[in-house]
């Protein structure tokens, strides 16, 4: 298997018959990926391929009202995206952004696994119960794609972010 970064990456691996298991950062705010998933659907159609979503919160901000967090992460404006995270969750009736950031991904049935990381018992209790939540319909996730405001790529890149 292989953990990939960008859609050209995820489009070699596809492409080598010997990659059966694939990681690749995917998020509801993640609009690189967006030609690339039909290339995930074709290739699930003629092999058995494993696709794994990491960074479904990315890191964490998603969730986060904290301005100077957003600003680390490159975005200059980041009221755009905390409005619209908290409207997309009550539009939607989820339980609050993380429900929302998870049933988006769950929603997808090219993806096989979601990689979230817990620092605690009582989050991995919730997360328990995000995951038992129900899926979003496709006519949500075609709302949600078509509204979804577009963050910049060095914002969704982690290792572009700026250190404190």
């Amino acid at each position: 298997g292989v953990s990939v970064q960008s859609p050209d990456q995820l489009i070699d691996s596809i492409r080598n018959k010997n990659i059966t298991i694939i990681q690749m950062p995917f998020n509801i705010l993640d609009w690189r990926w967006d030609k690339a998933i039909n290339a995930i659907i074709q290739e699930k159609k003629k092999r058995k391929i494993i696709i794994h979503a990491r960074s479904p919160l990315l890191q964490g901000l998603f969730v986060s009202n904290d301005k100077k967090k957003w600003y680390l992460a490159n975005e200059k404006n980041p009221i755009i995206y905390i409005d619209w995270l908290d409207d997309m969750a009550k539009k939607f009736k989820r339980m609050d952004k993380i429900d929302l950031c998870l049933s988006y991904l769950r929603s997808f049935s090219w993806i096989d696994g979601i990689v979230l990381g817990i620092e605690s018992i009582e989050q991995l209790k919730k997360n328990m119960i995000y995951f038992g939540a129900p899926l979003l319909e496709k006519n949500v996730l075609k709302i949600i794609e078509d509204k979804r405001p577009k963050l910049a790529s060095d914002s969704l890149d982690p290792s572009q972010w700026r250190i404190e």
